[in-house]
């Protein structure tokens, strides 16, 4: 009677430590997360990328015209119609900001 109840609690020790982890190894926000590749689309101009969500926030650097960036739909980041996305600026240098989504074209 006592081998059975200790190879029970051996075994529900087994299944959560599995299941603990599964879970370090593949997050559920990892799991459903997209990252989309989208194309900078002014008329001419460059974009500003600015350290927050709006207007009121710092221009931190611009995309040119053309430009693709990354954006994660899952980032927990993006606010309203700013998308937090990162690529290179006009400086050549790498950067992760908030632009105005009407800007940024997804093409297939």
């Amino acid at each position: 009677m006592g081998t059975r109840i200790i190879s029970r609690k051996f075994i529900l020790l087994a299944v959560l430590v599995t299941m603990l982890v599964i879970n370090v190894l593949f997050p559920l926000s990892q799991v459903n997360a997209q990252t989309w590749v989208l194309t900078v689309t002014t008329e001419g101009s460059n974009l500003n990328v600015r350290s927050g969500p709006g207007t009121n926030y710092s221009v931190i650097g611009q995309f040119a015209n053309g430009t693709d960036v990354t954006w994660e739909d899952d980032d927990g980041k993006s606010s309203g119609e700013w998308a937090y996305v990162k690529g290179i600026g006009t400086n050549g240098k790498t950067i992760s900001g908030y632009c105005y989504q009407w800007y940024l074209i997804h093409e297939n």
